[in-house]
Parts: structure tokens; C-alpha cells; sequence
């Protein structure tokens, strides 16, 4: 057995501490919301802001200046540190901060191997980069700094109040006159929203974002800050600029800091006042569609994505001065997880800073609707590149934001949940939890759903529809709506004197001509124009027979025991109707009628339905009583195209469709055309379009088994299965 010497177990003496870097600043940014002074850290080199408490600040003020032999116990016994109780705890703890931020200067010996240690432990595998940056990149253009100081002479009296009042009295006449002509800014809206309009827009929201961004750097520069970047960010490969203003953190007063963070939404909603009030005044001309332009981009850009308080935006900066707390993300995150294993486990709510307690549900408020602001916003992303890209890129870039920025932070949740299993099971809030979370499961598996909810139109076979064939006078009309009408009856005489006279005109010219062919039988001179006669007359004959064909059109009658439908309301003895106008419906007699209604089923749904199956349809006219219906039809192929035009989304229906020059109204989604007759052949219908719901009684079905058929038959279509 080794021996152990006395001088082995003698207490070492502690490491000394390093020195500060002497090119780090001190910076004091003005009171904290405990009272407290608040202090920032600044690295020139790396152009980082640390914020720091006042304790830390207490232990800096009389950090050694060198690498001396000064320990943290030797340090701890400052009069100074003594004075506020601080333990050697916490000056080796701010060591370790200051070591791992690299803020220190490390000693000869070791130092390199720390550094390449820690850039190595750092380094990302270039598939682990293009998964972080892709999503949001960030490239310096130019530094600005020089430049804003020249401009800043000109342009600063629009921080004078005399600027402000000028702002908004243009605001209020602005937006009066343009109350005023409400109608009109609308129409021109909608007459901008074109491809051309489009160009114009976009043209407009560039010019705009780089005066936003001339606003956040000019008034960093009149607060005597330095702006070290203006570039391009790349948010899902979508370029938009930005501007470094990290130097706002020098600032003492956090009205500055704010009025920085607006100063990019204050500028476009100025320059949207100027457009609109330019708008207001000018008349119709390219200054007026420019003013157009900047109003509208200039409103929506600042109130509707600046504001948004969940993306690093301006809002979400905003936010965070106005609470006064820094990294507002990663502290309201912390208290929301927190909150969360509480209120479902009762594990008690760990690492949440003192100062932030009075503000705890705001920032739970907010951590949560940023989780579900995220989870739809990256869901919208995974599906917009599946989308766009080519198939096999798509598919992986899917998958990739699907696992990474949904699934991963969940499993890392998850995962902490597992490391605290011991406390949770010894909890009967947890016990509730799991009670509550087996019934939702259970709930989730039980087949309730037994009804499929469609939208149906009512058809009725046999509707014909009676056209104008010509342009013509109504002389004579014998029908009235819902009159029941005979087999050959005359409904309507149409007078046309152009078809007449036309009539009247080819007659005589072909009387002329037969004229001519007779006399060329007793002149030899004339024999020669014998073919080209006979061929004007047999164009002629063509002719006349047409024109005699659309006046025998013009009486119009039946050719069945109809009922008269949706007459044109200016059909009046007198008026004169144009060619192909609509003149009124006719459907066959009430007892040939045959009453159906059409709906369309999605995919997942059709293995659910089978033929004479029961069915409720519940028209759109609250006045009517519902209808029992018996399904007698199933179209076992999707159908691509929707022909039931008022089932399509583009006409008001709920299946989604998309307009397609050539095959017309075509389905975005995988549909089948259902057929439905009343369950009572005795039952009558109205003789009329009508839309309304349709509730099938199908087979049971749990939550569970819907959503697997779903997402099974959405890859089947997407793989072509």
C-alpha cells in the first residue's frame, strides 16, 4: 500500500484571479426596475453588451488590474465587498463568467489550449450551420458611421417638437379628407392589386425599409450612439435589412432606447401621413398613385408586421424596454417552463430572477403565445418550402424544420420532465395531470364522431334554360313565374326589324340575280358570269335560310309540360332583350320532376360512406324544414375538377379550389362527388338553386383513426401511391 505524505493533504492555495481586459468598458445604463444601478459589460472586439448586476459591478470596481497573486478569498476580504457580504462563492462564479465570455486575460501558460478548447467546442459541422442559418442569416453590407455623421446635421430637426406637431396635423387633414373619399381609396386599392400593382408595391416597401432603417441609425446617431452595420438578413431566403443598434445599450435611459427601437415604425408612419395626405390633395396622376403607394405600404408595413411582439421585429424590442427587461425571450421562456411544470406537476418554479417576480404572468403570458405563434409559424414554413422547392428538397427541408424547430424543443422538455420523475411521482398535482391527460388519450381512441359534415347543392334534373337568339323587341308574353305551361305552347313573340330587313334585303338581291341567270339564256356576252350568279345565289339561299331560321327562333315555345322559372325582371311587352340574354328557366312538370342534391366528400371520409346511407340536408333559408336523403351515388375516382360551382371556395362553397384555364374549376384537395334523392319519393323540393349542409350518418370513427387515415392518405397522394 502507497503512502501518503503530509504535504498531499494540506489545502492548496486557490488559483489568483485573472485581470479584465483592458480594452472591456464599464457602461452604467441607469436604474433597474428593483432600484438598483444597472451596469453593461462592452467588448469592442467582438461589439458585445453583457448586462451585469450591481453586485458584479461592486466585485469589478476592485477586480485586480493585473495577473496577481490575488485569490478569490483574498479578494472576499476587501473592505469594499466585505461591506456588502459577498462570498467567495460568487467572486469565483464571476471568474468563471468572465473566463467563459473571454473578458480576462488568460495567463501564458494554458491560455492557447483554453482558446482552441473552446473554439473547437464551439464549431458546428456544416450540415448543424445550414440547419441554424437558413432559417435566419444575417450579412453586413457597409458601415455607416462616417456617412451618418455628415447626414445627421441635415436631417436633425425632425427630432424637434415643432416636427412632431407638423407629423401629426398632417395626420389628422389627411386622414379626413381621405374619410372623405373612403370609396375611392378602396376602388383604387383593389385597381392596384394586379400585376402592375404588385411591381409598384414592391418598388415602394424598399424604398420604405431603407428609410426604416435610416431611422433606427439616425437616431442612434443623435443620441450619440455609433451604428457599426446596416446589411441584409436572409428569414427563410427572403431578404430584408437591418441595422445594428446594439450601441443603444450605452445609453443610461430607457426612453432613449425606446425611442431608437420605434424609430424605424415612426418612420414609416410618417411617411405613410405624407402619403396620405398627398393622396387626399392630389389629383389623379403618377404623383398621386406614388402617394398611393407609400400610404398604404407605409400603414401596413409599421401596424401589421413591425408591431409583432413574437418575432425579433421592432415590436418585440419595443416590448422588452418598455418591461425593462433584457433577453426577454430566454427570461419569459424560463418562467413559462417553470409555470408549466407547476401548474401540471406542482414542481416548484426554479432559476427565476428576484427582480422579475413582480412582472411573472406577464412574462408566462407572453413565453406561452410565443410557443404557439411559433409552432403554427414554423409549421406554415415547413409547409411553404415543401411547397415551393423541388419534391426530394422539399421533402427534406420539411423534415428538418418539423424535427428541429418543433419536435427537438419539445423532446428537450420532455427529457428535463424525465430528469425530475422521482419528484413527480410523489405529486398529486402531477397525479391530476396524468388522470386528466389518460382521459384526453382515452377520448382521443373512443369512436364517438359518427356523423360527416358536407356541403350540398339541390339539382333537379331537366332544367333548361331559354336564351335570346338574337337582338330583338319583346311584342307578346304569355308566362308567369311558377306557371305551369303545356307542350307547344307560345310563351314569348320576338320582333327583330334588323333580321326583317336583312330578310327583306337578300330576297331582292337574290331576285336579281335569278333575273340575270334567265336573261344570260339569250345573251351569249352574259354566259360567262353564269357560275359566279349561281354561286352568289346559292350563298344567298344560305343566307336567307339562316335569317328565316332566328325569326322562327323568335317565337318561343316548350317542347314539354314545364314549370316557367326565373324570369328576367326587365322581360316587359316594349323592352328590347340582347342576343344570348337569358330570357327564363323551365323544369320538367311536378310530377316528371326528379329532385337530387350534390355534395363532395373528402378522401379520408369516403371509405366511411356506402350507398343508402341516411342523410339529413339542412338548406341555407333557415325558413325551410330539413329533408331526409338517401345516399344513392359514390364516385369511387377523386374527382379533379369541381363542376358544381357553388360547392367551389372561388364561389363562396367550402371545398378549396383553384381557377385552371383549361379544365376549369380544379380541387386542391383529394374530393369525391357524393349523390343524394329524398328519402321520400312524395317529398317536394324547391325549383331552385339551393345550397345548405348535408349530415350523413357514417360509420364511428375515433379522433385517433381520422387523423392516421388523413395523414396516411395525404403522403399516398404526395408519393403518387
Amino acid at each position: 500500500m502507497s503512502a501518503i505524505s503530509f504535504d498531499q493533504v494540506v489545502e492548496q492555495p486557490a488559483p489568483p484571479l485573472s485581470a479584465l481586459r483592458q480594452d472591456i468598458e464599464i457602461v452604467s445604463t441607469g436604474i433597474e426596475r428593483d432600484g438598483s444601478p444597472g451596469w453593461t459589460l462592452l467588448d469592442p472586439i467582438s461589439h458585445r453588451f453583457i448586462k451585469i448586476n450591481w453586485r458584479s459591478f461592486e466585485m469589478l470596481s476592485v477586480w485586480p488590474e493585473s495577473n496577481a497573486s490575488i485569490n478569490a478569498k483574498a479578494l472576499c476580504n476587501h473592505p469594499k465587498l466585505v461591506e456588502i457580504d459577498v462570498s467567495v462563492d460568487e467572486i469565483e462564479a464571476l471568474q468563471r463568467f468572465l473566463q467563459i465570455n473571454n473578458l480576462i486575460n488568460m495567463p501564458a501558460t494554458g491560455g492557447a489550449d483554453y482558446y482552441y478548447q473552446q473554439k473547437m467546442s464551439t464549431k458546428q459541422k456544416w450540415w448543424q450551420w445550414l440547419v441554424h442559418n437558413y432559417l435566419f442569416l444575417k450579412i453586413p453590407l457597409f458601415y455607416p458611421h462616417n456617412f451618418l455623421k455628415k447626414l445627421y446635421p441635415a436631417v436633425n430637426w425632425m427630432f424637434s417638437r415643432y416636427a412632431a406637431v407638423g407629423i401629426l396635423c398632417l395626420a389628422v387633414v389627411g386622414l379626413y379628407f381621405t374619410a372623405m373619399q373612403w370609396d375611392a381609396f378602396k376602388s383604387t386599392f383593389l385597381y392596384f392589386f394586379t400585376p402592375q400593382g404588385a411591381l409598384g408595391y414592391i418598388l415602394a416597401l424598399v424604398a420604405i425599409k431603407l428609410l426604416h432603417e435610416l431611422g433606427h441609425a439616425i437616431t442612434l446617431t443623435h443620441y450619440g450612439g455609433r451604428v457599426p452595420s446596416i446589411g441584409v438578413a436572409f428569414i427563410v431566403m427572403f431578404p430584408v435589412l437591418y441595422t445594428d443598434t446594439s450601441d443603444a445599450w450605452r445609453l443610461s435611459s430607457h426612453r432613449q432606447r425606446i425611442h431608437i427601437g420605434a424609430a424605424g415604425m415612426l418612420t414609416e408612419l410618417t411617411i405613410a401621413v405624407i402619403g396620405t395626405f398627398f393622396w387626399a390633395i392630389l389629383d389623379d396622376g403618377i404623383l398621386r398613385s406614388i402617394a398611393f403607394f407609400a400610404a398604404t405600404t407605409g400603414w401596413i408595413s409599421s401596424l401589421a408586421v413591425n408591431l409583432n411582439p413574437f418575432m425579433r421585429f421592432d415590436g418585440y424590442y419595443l416590448l422588452a424596454d418598455t418591461l425593462q427587461v433584457e433577453n426577454l425571450q430566454q427570461r419569459s421562456f424560463t418562467h413559462g417552463k417553470a409555470e408549466l411544470r407547476y401548474q401540471l406537476f406542482g414542481l416548484p418554479k426554479e432559476g427565476l430572477l428576484t427582480s422579475l417576480l413582480p412582472l411573472h404572468w406577464r412574462l408566462v403570458f407572453y413565453a406561452w403565445c410565443t410557443w404557439v405563434y411559433r409552432f403554427f409559424l414554423f409549421l406554415g414554413i415547413a409547409f411553404l418550402v415543401y411547397t415551393f422547392f423541388f419534391k426530394v428538397l422539399g421533402v427534406v427541408v420539411f423534415i428538418i424544420e418539423i424535427v428541429w424547430f418543433i419536435l427537438l424543443p419539445i423532446a428537450k422538455e420532455l427529457e428535463v420532465w424525465w430528469s425530475m420523475r422521482d419528484q413527480i411521482k410523489v405529486s398529486s398535482r402531477a397525479k391530476k395531470t396524468g388522470l386528466l391527460a389518460a382521459m384526453i388519450v382515452l377520448a382521443g381512441f373512443l369512436p364517438l364522431s359518427s356523423s360527416v359534415y358536407l356541403q350540398g347543392l339541390v339539382s333537379v334534373d331537366g332544367v333548361r334554360k331559354v336564351f335570346s337568339p338574337a337582338p330583338a323587341r319583346l311584342i307578346a308574353k304569355r308566362l308567369e313565374e311558377g306557371a305551369l305551361v303545356k307542350s307547344g305552347d307560345v310563351l314569348l313573340n320576338l320582333d327583330s326589324p334588323e333580321l326583317t330587313a336583312s330578310l327583306a334585303i337578300k330576297t331582292a338581291e337574290r331576285e336579281v340575280i335569278v333575273a340575270k341567270l334567265k336573261a344570260s339564256q339569250f345573251d351569249d356576252d352574259k354566259r360567262s358570269d353564269v357560275a359566279t350568279l349561281r354561286s352568289e345565289k346559292n350563298q344567298l339561299d344560305v343566307d336567307i335560310q339562316g335569317i328565316q331560321k332566328l325569326l322562327a327562333q323568335l317565337e318561343i315555345s316548350v317542347d314539354r309540360d314545364a314549370i316557367v322559372r326565373d324570369i328576367h325582371p326587365d322581360l316587359t311587352v316594349g323592352r328590347w332583350v340582347s342576343e344570348n340574354q337569358l330570357l327564363f328557366t323551365h323544369l320538367p312538370a311536378a310530377e316528371h320532376t326528379r329532385y337530387r342534391v350534390r355534395a363532395y366528400v373528402r378522401e379520408q371520409h369516403i371509405n366511411r360512406l356506402a350507398l343508402d346511407q341516411h342523410a339529413t340536408f339542412y338548406p341555407e333559408a333557415v325558413e325551410m324544414s330539413p329533408v331526409k336523403l338517401t345516399l344513392v351515388g359514390i364516385a369511387k375516382a377523386g374527382a379533379q375538377v369541381v363542376d358544381v360551382k357553388a360547392l367551389a371556395s372561388t364561389y363562396g362553397g367550402e371545398i378549396p379550389t383553384k381557377p385552371n384555364e383549361k379544365e376549369g374549376l380544379q380541387a386542391e384537395l383529394a374530393v369525391h362527388e357524393l349523390i343524394f334523392e329524398p328519402t321520400d319519393s312524395t317529398q317536394k323540393l324547391p325549383l331552385q338553386v339551393l345550397r345548405g349542409a348535408v349530415t350523413i350518418e357514417a360509420d364511428r370513427r375515433s379522433f385517433f383513426a381520422m387523423t392516421f387515415r388523413r395523414a396516411a392518405s395525404i403522403v399516398r397522394r404526395e408519393l403518387g401511391i
